[in-house]
């Protein structure tokens, strides 16, 4: 299933000129931003810039995707390689006082 995402933009809106000046000018909003109940639920925000048109004539979108969720903490991690430091001895006598 895909369903269409309410994306907030920045930039431009009308994303397509056919480059042309004047009375002769046409722009269009063409571009979309779509995705499935899967990455929706993985990336809590979505905003695409849409930048000024310059070689192509559609504008470049960025599209920025953030986890807002909280999230849980990790383990603490003994990585063995720090015992082998020479002041690790002294670091968790400290420490451990």
């Amino acid at each position: 299933m895909v369903i269409s995402l309410n994306v907030q933009y920045n930039g431009i809106r009308l994303s397509w000129h056919n480059g042309q000046t004047g009375a002769n000018t046409i722009m269009k909003k063409l571009d979309w931003v779509f995705g499935n109940l899967a990455l929706i639920t993985k990336w809590t925000v979505a905003r695409k810039t849409f930048l000024p048109w310059q070689v192509s004539d559609h504008s470049a979108m960025i599209l920025g995707l953030e986890d807002t969720r909280p999230r849980e903490k990790s383990p603490f991690k003994f990585i063995n390689q720090w015992a082998e430091h020479e002041d690790f001895q002294d670091i968790v006598g400290r420490i451990w006082q």
